[in-house]
């Protein structure tokens, strides 16, 4: 005997069809009784056929109806329940030149498991699109699938690029003055109001200030951080537009 399924995960929400699956010739299923049990707790459940709704361990006893002692086995499966994805993408607008970035995910739900597909082809977890039309993203993890479809209006304006910005690349916290902290000076100078976010490459939200008081040592919480490429996510309030890049922390 053996226990079936489509699959080892379920969506969150959802559930996975659990078979008990017995082995040999002529064997009537309904001659034989099944005890089904999740985590050690069992389960109001006799038939062969489980429809588990929680992760766990899943185990089944399979007893002859007219004679209990006579056990034909007692198996374990472990189902997994996979996080459905939270969609981010929104109906916007933006500008001609510099474009519209467009996002699956937000960062902080950002998970380096996921998979996206994107209508423009594009398999990143946000795009960046410079005509007007309607964009749609599947994302995928594990068995959970979500997809969702925005509406861009791209319009003539003038934005600064990020360049114009002049955002360092690099932050070297060692003291000697120079890049000992990630900040944005003329962000600050021009948008002051402006919001920062920085993550770590999980999506997870490690500081965040206005442009005008965003500055950033290397540490979250009070500790270092381990030398690696970092997140930052600007949005200008009034302009209706996000900026994307990244910045390399490095200990000298």
């Amino acid at each position: 005997m053996f226990i079936s399924a489509p699959a080892s995960s379920f969506c969150q929400g959802e559930h996975l069809e659990l078979t008990a699956e017995l082995v040999g010739e002529d064997l009537d299923k309904d001659a034989f009784v099944y005890e089904w049990s999740v985590n050690n707790i069992k389960i109001p459940e006799t038939a062969d056929v489980l429809s588990a709704a929680v992760a766990g361990n899943y185990r089944v006893k399979v007893t002859k109806a007219d004679d209990p002692l006579c056990m034909a086995s007692s198996l374990l499966f472990t189902a997994r329940a996979d996080e459905k994805p939270v969609m981010n993408l929104k109906d916007t607008t933006g500008c001609s030149g510099a474009g519209v970035v467009l996002t699956a995910v937000s960062a902080q739900n950002y998970s380096p498991l996921y998979t996206y597909k994107w209508s423009t082809g594009s398999s990143e977890w946000f795009v960046k699109v410079k005509e007007s039309g309607s964009y749609s993203v599947k994302v995928k993890n594990g068995q959970c699938v979500d997809s969702a479809v925005a509406y861009v209006e791209v319009e003539p304006c003038v934005l600064p690029s990020l360049d114009s910005l002049e955002i360092q690349k690099v932050v070297t916290p060692n003291g000697d003055g120079v890049n000992d902290y990630f900040y944005l000076p003329v962000l600050a100078e021009r948008f002051p109001k402006a919001r920062v976010s920085l993550y770590n490459r999980y999506g997870v939200l490690l500081y965040e200030k206005n442009a005008d008081e965003f500055k950033w040592d290397g540490t979250y919480c009070g500790h270092q951080l381990p030398s690696a490429d970092y997140w930052y996510e600007v949005y200008v309030p009034g302009l209706y537009r996000y900026y994307l890049g990244h910045v390399t922390l490095l200990w000298q």
